[in-house]
């Protein structure tokens, strides 16, 4: 596989077609409930909800899921499009009692491997610093979300030694991580 990168703001080229990575808008409501339910279902034991909950939600929650998310909201979703504008991946930030979390990392099983996952996960810290500079970020992570775990390490999370059990599926559990402000 060729690896070559585009210094470009938003692209990246390894092997594949070009992803850009934008902050998702109102009128994408449909491409994210797309890849967030393709997320549940390829990995239910890595989110907090289900996709039996979700495949329920109306249009008008999936909407204002994606609206909360515009201008100067405390959330914010981003969204690795490919070359036609589908979603390939995806992230949540938001600001949670007063603390910013980072919610729904997945990216498309055949999109892994070529940076998607880091660049949206430093968008989504990037947009967290303009909104409260030097603050604590939180995020919680199944333990074998081997890859999940290692990038954000590598952007200076460390685990807090706080598990949480998942409702849905008590055998699974998730580590919290928290990045220091």
């Amino acid at each position: 596989m060729g690896y070559s990168v585009d210094r470009s703001p938003g692209l990246v080229t390894v092997g594949a077609p070009e992803v850009r990575v934008r902050r998702a808008e109102a009128a994408d409501w449909a491409s994210y409930r797309d890849i967030r339910l393709q997320a549940l279902e390829s990995e239910p034991w890595a989110f907090g909800s289900t996709l039996l909950r979700e495949r329920e939600y109306p249009e008008s929650r999936w909407r204002e899921l994606v609206a909360r998310d515009s201008a100067d909201s405390p959330a914010a979703t981003w969204a690795a499009v490919d070359e036609v504008d589908r979603f390939v991946g995806i992230v949540v930030a938001a600001r949670l009692e007063g603390t910013f979390h980072i919610f729904a990392m997945w990216v498309a099983p055949e999109r892994r491997g070529q940076g998607i996952a880091g660049r949206l996960l430093d968008a989504a810290l990037a947009w967290i610093e303009r909104m409260a500079p030097g603050g604590p970020v939180v995020l919680e992570v199944n333990p074998r979300a081997v890859a999940a775990v290692r990038l954000y390490l590598s952007r200076g999370f460390r685990a807090t030694g706080k598990f949480t059990t998942l409702d849905h599926t008590p055998s699974e559990r998730v580590q919290e991580m928290i990045r220091p402000g």
